[in-house]
């Protein structure tokens, strides 16, 4: 829609605002049901996996059976969530075969044991689903990228049961420091209607009960300052060890076939070693962060593992596995202190992934609407702390730096790359 001409402001605005509650209400409902039955098969493909471990390897197999649904769906080049990112700032249009590609990917992936998440899948259905929509109803390029932002929001609620997060979290993350504001009602509106699809087929929301948290003061502000410092170093590695992953498989196995049975083997041999405890999401990972069960290695080894599946082509996404590792350091940081590891680890898991993604204000209200109102002085100074120590780093290669993090200036930077290996060079 376009808001040339002479009418009146106030009139433009209440066409866009009916325009976009049918739209958002449209999109919504249709993201929010591929969200929904996506989770419900990931679910599935993960609870098949636990039962069945022999499942581990058919890994390599259905690998290539990756690769060849990706071919014949013509998204052989598709680089995931950077594309979606991408499609919203550039004139690059996202294909609706993107979204069954990932969806039948990511079970896959998950199926047969790879360490993947979800949610970033969830962004790239999202995506694929709001610009197919936007081709549908004939919208204009700016409008187009509302659309997007809107199925990203409306996928990722329906499937990780926090619509306020949803909402705000692809507004924040395609250019840091800057939030779409334009895209605000239409994304709130599609968040909340995909939430109630969710919820009206009792897709069960992802929650970990409210948390009771002391008031903080010097003492625990200092501890939790330490800890937002700890995190953003954490970050970075992982972000430097998904990207030297990504460079070691591209140069020792160019053909993506081989690469994939690759890293599928690799995969089989590292589960075998460490009994299975990071293989999928990561979801034992994050409580027994919070249970003040997490071992000494675990954030480690969840990273090497996530960026060894990812790396060699199995689908799905790092944001559960993000909030795994963030978890595993709370809960070791915990151990060492003597402290709370529930609030530990909550307080973790939410900078690691501020500091991953670059997303604070999601990352707060996802706390909020994790564990409730009363740790949010914590998440807020945590959450802060990381995201400004990591950095221009991130996940997503084609996220942009639009201000920066220690000043009042624009900068309009690309994010910084991870150094590689000399060997990888």
């Amino acid at each position: 829609m376009s808001n040339t001409g002479k009418k009146n402001p106030l009139v433009l605005t209440i066409l866009y605002f009916v325009r976009w509650s049918v739209l958002s209400v449209l999109i919504g409902l249709a993201a929010g049901a591929v969200g929904t039955a996506f989770g419900f098969a990931v679910s599935w493909a993960v609870g098949m996996f636990g039962k069945n471990h022999i499942l581990l390897f058919a890994l390599p197999l259905l690998g290539v059976l990756i690769m060849l649904i990706y071919k014949a769906l013509g998204e052989e080049k598709n680089r995931g969530t950077n594309m979606v990112l991408e499609a919203v700032y550039s004139e690059n249009k996202l294909k609706p075969t993107m979204a069954p590609a990932i969806f039948i990917g990511s079970v896959l992936s998950h199926l047969g044991g790879g360490s993947c998440g979800r949610e970033g899948a969830a962004l790239q259905m999202g995506g694929s689903i709001g610009s197919t929509a936007a081709k549908l109803f004939r919208l204009d390029p700016d409008d187009t990228n509302i659309a997007i932002m809107c199925g990203m929001t409306s996928v990722f609620s329906a499937l990780f049961g926090t619509p306020m997060a949803a909402a705000i979290f692809p507004l924040e993350m395609i250019s840091v420091g800057v939030i779409y504001y334009a895209a605000l009602v239409p994304c709130i509106f599609a968040s909340f209607v995909a939430a109630g699809v969710a919820k009206y087929f009792q897709l069960a929301p992802t929650t970990f009960g409210t948390l009771n948290a002391p008031e903080i003061g010097p003492v625990s502000m200092a501890l939790v300052v330490v800890l937002g410092l700890i995190t953003a170093a954490c970050a970075v590695l992982f972000i430097t060890i998904m990207h030297n992953a990504e460079a070691m498989y591209a140069k020792f196995c160019p053909n993506r076939y081989i690469r994939i049975v690759a890293g599928g083997l690799i995969v089989i041999a590292c589960s075998l070693l460490t009994g299975y405890r990071y293989n999928n999401t990561g979801a034992n990972l994050i409580l027994a962060g919070l249970s003040g069960e997490s071992r000494p290695l675990d954030f480690i080894l969840k990273m090497l593992l996530t960026a060894l599946s990812l790396g060699a082509g199995y689908k799905g996404g790092e944001i559960v596995p993000s909030f795994a590792i963030g978890a595993s350091v709370g809960g070791i940081y915990a151990s060492v202190l003597g402290l709370d590891p529930t609030l530990t680890a909550a307080c973790a898991m939410l900078a690691f992934f501020s500091a991953v993604t670059n997303a604070p204000m999601a990352s707060l209200l996802i706390g909020f609407e994790m564990f409730g109102y009363d740790p949010m002085p914590y998440f807020a100074v945590v959450i802060a702390v990381s995201y400004m120590l990591s950095g221009y780093y991130s996940l997503y290669s084609s996220q942009k730096i639009a201000y920066s993090k220690i000043r009042a200036t624009k900068i309009g930077q690309k994010v910084t790359e991870p150094p590689l290996l000399p060997f990888l060079k």
